[in-house]
């Protein structure tokens, strides 16, 4: 996240954001048996599956239709946009663009934040918010790690983590 009234950092494209929900938003875990061991592009869904565990909750959800992560990371990996490593060019996990292509290719609208006056007002808005996090409180280690943000009220988020299902709960929105 940045600080209240800064633009967003880094070359993931920031946040982004779907329109609201027309149902409640499944969970999905990049660690369950159905699909973590599944390998895609020389590395697991159990290990680099952030990002597309959330992308399938936030569609699953706003589509109203079952999008399972194997389904997500296969069609991404196709299209050059999940766990297409190379020494050169590559990275593990979905990339900055991953998103607007998946929803291009789902029908969905999704539309990038830049700062974070700009998340606020679309989670206020009910909108289910995607956002990249480094090493902290959701993970440890190296690289970033994807989570799902949605129903803002005055006091706090709802976040969805695909690694670790204990750490699905309200967080103030200053402490993710």
């Amino acid at each position: 996240l940045v600080e209240k009234g800064g633009a967003a950092p880094g070359n993931t494209g920031g946040a982004f954001y779907y329109r609201p929900p027309r149902r409640s938003i499944p969970y999905y875990n990049q660690k369950d048996p159905r699909w973590s061991s599944i390998n895609i592009g020389g590395n697991t869904i159990g290990s680099t599956g952030c990002g597309t565990c959330v992308y399938s909750m936030a569609f699953s959800s706003i589509l109203n239709r079952t999008i399972l992560p194997n389904e997500m990371a296969s069609y991404l990996y196709s299209v050059g946009e999940f766990n297409n490593h190379n020494p050169a060019t590559g990275y593990w996990g979905t990339t900055g663009k991953s998103h607007l292509v998946a929803a291009q290719h789902y029908g969905v609208h999704c539309d990038v934040l830049h700062s974070w006056d700009e998340m606020v007002a679309a989670l206020q808005a009910n909108k289910i918010v995607s956002i990249c996090v480094g090493p902290g409180m959701f993970f440890y280690g190296s690289g970033s790690h994807e989570l799902l943000m949605y129903g803002m009220d005055i006091n706090s988020v709802s976040v969805l983590d695909p690694l670790t299902q204990s750490k699905c709960h309200n967080y103030s929105a200053w402490e993710v």
